[in-house]
C-alpha cells in the first residue's frame, strides 16, 4: 500500500485519503433509552488500540464524536473529561480527528424544536473551540457541527424513532438543526 501520511496538502486539509470512523451517536431511542455507541462498541475502553490498528492501513484521519449529551449534562457546563481523553491518544499516535458536535444526541433537556436549541448547540460550539485551542493552538481544527441532519430530521420528525418522537415534524425537526448548524458555524 502506498504511503499516504504525506497527504495533507494546502488545497486538501486530510491527513489521508481513507479515514476511519468510530460511530458516536448518543441518540434516545424509541423506548426513550439513551444509546451511546461509543462506550457500547468499546472504543472508549480501546481507544488506544483502536487507533493502532488504524497504522497498518495508513489511516491517518478519524471521525470521532464528543456526544454533546455526554459533555453537557447541565445547561451551559461542560465537561471534556472524555474527550480530552480521545484527544489525547489521537495526538499521541498522530491521528487527526475530525469532529462530529451532534451525532443525532442532545442533552435530556433538548431537542431541535426546542426554542433554545440553537442558543445551547451555539454555545457548545465556542466552548469546544476554545477547549481545544486551548490545548493545541496551531492545530486545524476540522469538524461537523451536526452530522446527517436530512435523516435525523426524518427520524425523530417524522418516524418517532428518537427524540423529539413526532410524526409530520420532519421539516420543523431540520429547521430547527439546520438553525443550530448556521449559528453554531457563525459562532
Amino acid at each position: 500500500m502506498p504511503d499516504l501520511s504525506t497527504y495533507a496538502t494546502p488545497a486538501n486539509p486530510f491527513q489521508s485519503f481513507w479515514w476511519a470512523g468510530f460511530e458516536c451517536t448518543d441518540q434516545l431511542n424509541c423506548f426513550g433509552n439513551r444509546v451511546d455507541f461509543l462506550p457500547l462498541t468499546g472504543h472508549l475502553q480501546l481507544l488506544r488500540e483502536d487507533y493502532e490498528r488504524l497504522d497498518r492501513f495508513n489511516l491517518r484521519t478519524v471521525r470521532e464524536g464528543i456526544r454533546w449529551s455526554q459533555v453537557e449534562r447541565t445547561p451551559y457546563q461542560y465537561d471534556w473529561n472524555v474527550v480530552e481523553t480521545m484527544l489525547t491518544e489521537g495526538h499521541r499516535q498522530g491521528i487527526q480527528q475530525v469532529w462530529d458536535l451532534c451525532h443525532f444526541g442532545y442533552p435530556d433537556d433538548l431537542t431541535p424544536l426546542h426554542p433554545m436549541f440553537a442558543r445551547r448547540f451555539t454555545s457548545l460550539c465556542r466552548a469546544f473551540v476554545r477547549f481545544y485551542r486551548d490545548r493545541y493552538p496551531d492545530d486545524m481544527l476540522i469538524v461537523t457541527p451536526v452530522n446527517e441532519v436530512s435523516f435525523i430530521s426524518w427520524l425523530g420528525g417524522d418516524a418517532r424513532g428518537t427524540s423529539p418522537y413526532c410524526t409530520g415534524q420532519g421539516w420543523e425537526v431540520k429547521v430547527g438543526l439546520m438553525r443550530a448548524y448556521i449559528e453554531g458555524v457563525a459562532a
